[in-house]
This record gives structure tokens, sequence and C-alpha cells, in this order.
């Protein structure tokens, strides 16, 4: 809008939303209930101009609120609005479709949808009203670093040195892997290496392929706002498992698991350190001491799919402060 009328003391664009917005039954609802610090986060560039959003999150009412004017002179700027239990929030009222109690307080494990608004707010009359936004996200911490850098605090295996560090699996029986650096004719997405691991399944099963390692780690997390374990992975259109191990300075070990869907292509993994789901795998206390960590495992298995050979790459294996996101 270029530029603001006088009669738009508060012109409403629209919105960008994600979650249900219908009430149709059976929409899976966000859980943001294990985030410790959630927030909203977006990358915005007001061009020539001033911006202005609000936020709203819906569970069975509508916590909501307005963000001051945003002006980014022309930059690509992280922009991330904070939604935990101390925000300021105002209600909004319902939709009138959801049966939930509108009891005044957000349970952050069924929310339906989270949206930024539009508008002219307080730009201005004769002002240049304006906003580009791109990657809309829900990130565990605020993303406050601008053109999309994020701290690296240490690097496990970016292969750049050209050895191959995968430790095979070959104690099982019903799957045989293979490894190469910069197998497959793909183009690095980081640096000029990366890992190729090939595996031959030929029974459905918990097939563990085999591992990357790295032992005598003394990483302190303590001070770490938002630790994150990142890395590039390519799965060439086929759902593979992943199985983090850490080691704690009381000589835990601690592990997770998860699923990466079928997707043909780079793409960036982030696991948060901090709520992630740990299961005890040798351990004598109740929760990892993530005042340091003593050894990382990366295992790669597929987890009960079909059989048949599969390649995956990975790249840059990292510990971040903050998600680690695709530039």
């Amino acid at each position: 809008m270029d530029p603001v009328p006088e009669s738009a003391d508060w012109a409403y664009f629209g919105e960008v939303a994600y979650g249900d917005k219908s009430g149709d039954a059976g929409f899976t609802r966000i859980d943001l209930s294990q985030f410790r610090d959630p927030h909203i986060s977006l990358l915005i560039n007001s061009g020539s101009g001033v911006a202005r959003i609000m936020f709203e999150v819906y569970e069975s009412e509508k916590f909501a609120n307005h963000v001051d004017a945003i002006n980014t002179n022309g930059e690509w700027q992280w922009v991330s609005i904070p939604i935990g239990p101390g925000t300021e929030f105002q209600n909004w009222g319902a939709n009138g479709w959801d049966g939930d109690d509108n009891d005044g307080v957000l349970d952050y494990s069924i929310i339906r949808y989270i949206q930024i608004g539009m508008g002219t707010g307080d730009v201005g009359a004769g002002n240049r009203w304006e906003i580009n936004m791109d990657n809309f996200q829900i990130t565990d911490g605020p993303v406050s670093s601008p053109n999309n850098t994020t701290e690296t605090l240490f690097t496990f295996f970016d292969f750049e040195d050209g050895n191959d560090p995968f430790v095979h699996g070959d104690w099982q029986s019903m799957v045989t892997s293979t490894s190469a650096i910069n197998g497959g004719g793909l183009a690095a997405p980081q640096g000029s290496n990366y890992l190729q691991v090939s595996a031959e399944v030929v029974e459905e099963g918990w097939n563990w392929w085999g591992n990357l390692e790295m032992y005598d780690l003394t990483i302190d997390l303590t001070e770490v706002g938002t630790p994150y374990i990142s890395f590039w992975v390519n799965n060439e259109g086929r759902e593979v498992t992943f199985e983090a191990e850490v080691g704690d300075y009381n000589g835990g070990k601690w592990g997770t698991n998860w699923s990466i869907p079928a997707y043909d292509g780079w793409q960036i993994y982030t696991l948060n350190v901090n709520t992630a789901a740990w299961g005890n795998w040798g351990a004598d206390t109740d929760e990892p001491d993530f005042s340091g960590l003593t050894h990382i495992k990366l295992g790669f298995n597929s987890n009960n799919q079909p059989v048949g050979p599969y390649d995956l790459f990975v790249d840059n294996l990292i510990l971040t402060d903050g998600p680690y996101f695709q530039k």
C-alpha cells in the first residue's frame, strides 16, 4: 500500500496460516507441549516501506497480539515472536466450532492453527506499507541471526578431509553396507565433500547399517540456549531412520530415533538437544547431564522398510546454537 491513506488507520489485508482453520474433524493438532521456548519465526523484508503484522495462536480461543512496526531497510531478516507461557496474549474470542472449554488458558498440546496477519496498524498515513515474507516456521527458541546465519559450535563431520569415517554394521546378516566420499555424482550442499552410504537389505527388520561415531569429546552445553544437532540429508525418495546416541559426563548413554520421510533432494534435519525424547541406553541417572557431551553416534537404519538397495547421503554433521536453516 503506497501511500497508506488517511482512512486506513487499521486496514486488514489477510493472513498466512498453518493448521486447521475450518474445524475439520480429525485434523492433527499442533503439539508444542515439549517446546521449552516456542516462537513463530519467519524471514521478513520490508522493501522500501514498513511492515506491520499480528499473530494468532488458536486452541479453542484466539490468543493473539500485535507486533511493533518492522523496517528492515530492504534486507532479509529473521523475526521471531515468542508465544510461550510468558507471552502477554490478548484474547480475541473464538471461532465457535471448537468444543474445547474456553477457559482463558492456552493448552500447547492441542493448538489448532497458528497464523500471521497483516494490516496497516500504526505505519501511518502517507507512508509505504510493504512486506515480503518467507520460511514461516515454529521454532524452539528465537532465530535472531539476520541473513540466515546460525553459529556453529562444533563440527563433528564435514568430510572435507576426504576421509571416510563410517563404521559399518557388519554384525547383522540382514543388511550389508558400503560407504564412500562423494559417491553418486551429487553436488555437495556444504563445502566440496559429502558421505554416501549404500545398503543392500535382504530381509525386512530393524536393519542397522552402521554409524558415524566420535569419542573423547568435552563439549559443555550449559551456556548454550538452544543446542541443536544438525546435518544435511538426501534419502533419494525413500524413508529412512536415524538414531542418535550421546554420552554425558556421568558416563551415561542416551539415545533417540526418528524417521525422515521420503524426499528426493538435500534437506536439513535439526534435532533439539534439550527437548529430544532421550531414552536411557545405559545410564544410572534420570536424565542426561548436558554440562558436557563425551561422545556422539549417528546411526543409519532402514527401520522395517521394504527390502532392496538404498542410497543415503549426509553432510556437515554439526552442533549449532539454534536451528540450522537452509540459506
